[in-house]
């Protein structure tokens, strides 16, 4: 794709959101995620996820927390974002008709856990247990409503628990191939084939730890993750998931959203069609939310 032809955007994470309702100003903020570093996409849209970073706790605590960061993140979006929002971490769901209350309030990505196991899951930095009938119940009640579940931060019994319980696909927003680096987060080749086999979509992960054993990380690492993945889940398996704002150690240019276009001409030149790295960029998350969930 020639620098005349802006690319499309849609990225699975960000963790921008909780910024904003900080006082940050998504229109020109000096983080990696806003208005202006977009201005350069002929199309953008963004999951913003929303994760409270606390165990669960008793009530509906959490929910009214959320709740209310949601509609108040709303009234200050400015016009023209094409915002979804997503629960990362179903512990901040109402304990009555949690799935219902989070719809009807905005959110369509539903990530099971965060890092603390819950009373749906186990976490991949958790007791690595899988999926509880509370937890099977909510990923029924998430396909009935055409939402998408997220399997990113579950635990490896809680994937394929997930995989042999869900309805309709479901997804990975922001996680690696574990064969080019070991960490818990990212997923196994055969979790890559059972997500293929679900009809879901991996977000590739711009966290360095994620990418690569080594301090630092390129354009590259991420790369060699992309194809990777894309060698089993086919060239429209794969999106972004770049988690900006969500950490502290972003490959070496690559660290805001404005230059993912050098990730673009990179796969280009590593053998990839211009439809197949718009498809990355944009195409694929938008087609599987889209067109396969009616999520958005």
């Amino acid at each position: 794709m020639s620098k005349r032809e802006p690319y499309r955007l849609f990225d699975a994470h960000c963790d921008t959101a909780l910024r904003i309702l900080a006082g940050e100003a998504l229109t020109d903020r000096k983080g990696p995620v806003s208005c202006r570093k977009a201005a350069g996409f002929s199309c953008w849209r963004q999951v913003f996820a929303f994760c409270c970073e606390k165990p669960e706790q008793p009530g509906d605590a959490l929910w009214d927390l959320l709740s209310g960061q949601a509609a108040e993140f709303i009234r200050r979006l400015p016009e023209g974002i094409d915002a979804v929002l997503g629960v990362e971490g179903c512990e901040q769901l109402s304990g009555t008709c949690g799935a219902e209350k989070a719809y009807d309030a905005g959110f369509r990505i539903f990530g099971i856990t965060w890092n603390y196991d819950n009373r749906f899951c186990g976490a991949a930095a958790g007791s690595g247990s899988g999926l509880t009938e509370e937890g099977r119940a909510l990923v029924h009640k998430i396909g009935a409503l055409h939402g998408a579940v997220d399997c990113s931060h579950m635990s490896d019994r809680g994937f394929y628990d997930l995989f042999e319980t869900a309805d309709s696909p479901f997804f990975a927003s922001h996680s690696n191939a574990r064969a080019l680096c070991a960490h818990p987060r990212n997923l196994t080749d055969d979790q890559l084939r059972k997500l293929a086999e679900a009809g879901g979509v991996a977000g590739v992960n711009f966290y360095v730890p994620f990418l690569t054993d080594e301090k630092h990380a390129s354009i590259s690492d991420v790369c060699d993750h992309i194809i990777h993945m894309m060698n089993i889940l086919g060239p429209k398996g794969v999106c972004l998931g770049a988690d900006f704002d969500g950490c502290d150690r972003l490959p070496r240019g690559l660290d805001r959203m404005d230059r993912v276009g050098r990730l673009g001409r990179a796969l280009m030149r590593r053998g990839l069609s211009q439809t197949e790295v718009q498809g990355l960029l944009h195409d694929n998350l938008y087609d599987f939310l889209h067109n396969k969930l009616r999520s958005i």
